[in-house]
């Protein structure tokens, strides 16, 4: 007994409807990640810039366990708070979430080799920020987050022949136009 199910024209209409509006609800549901980061790094970008320049602080670089350890909590905060309460998960979200946990996990050897080499890591962590959002902008194709992307990897290319200093400065305005900016406008969309 095979019944062939058919749907209506007002019902195939109303159910693409629906999928319109939940990639939309999905699509920024991503901003709060890029506005969380983007702030943070640049915050301690600006701080540890700061604190070298004007203040001569010695242990400057200390802003970044501090202010990375605040992300990871408010990650893991909203993922216990809204991200598990997703019913359905898309190729492309479960695509995403691979994939910047992955980006994620590789910022942290990527800091550390930099740091034991004597070298900034922001070129490395620049390359790295570009490759995940120029994927996620391709993905979802939203444009401001693929221009993000690009943003990114110049920013990782000229960064190494900036200065310590200069490449804090550099990351802060590539974290606004990579990050702070698509985010906002992928909230509003």
């Amino acid at each position: 007994m095979n019944e062939d199910k058919s749907l209506e024209p007002n019902e195939s209409i109303e159910l693409i409807q629906r999928f319109i509006e939940k990639n939309k609800d999905d699509m920024k549901g991503q901003s709060f990640y890029f506005l969380l980061w983007g702030s943070l790094v640049a915050f301690s970008c600006l701080g540890h810039y700061i604190m070298i320049q004007f203040l001569e602080m010695n242990r400057s670089y200390l802003i970044w366990p501090v202010v990375m350890g605040i992300g990871v909590i408010a990650t893991l905060w909203y993922v216990f708070k809204f991200e598990r309460s997703k019913k359905i998960e898309s190729h492309s979200d479960g695509f995403l979430k691979h994939l910047w946990m992955v980006v994620g996990i590789s910022f942290i050897p990527a800091v550390l080799i930099s740091l034991l080499q004597g070298q900034s890591p922001v070129a490395n962590a620049l390359l790295l920020a570009g490759i995940g959002t120029l994927i996620t902008g391709l993905t979802l194709r939203f444009r401001p987050l693929t221009i993000g992307g690009l943003i990114f990897l110049a920013s990782a290319v000229y960064a190494s022949f900036l200065s310590n200093e200069d490449g804090l400065l550099l990351n802060a305005v590539a974290l606004v136009f990579g990050y702070i900016i698509p985010a906002l406008l992928l909230k509003k969309k």
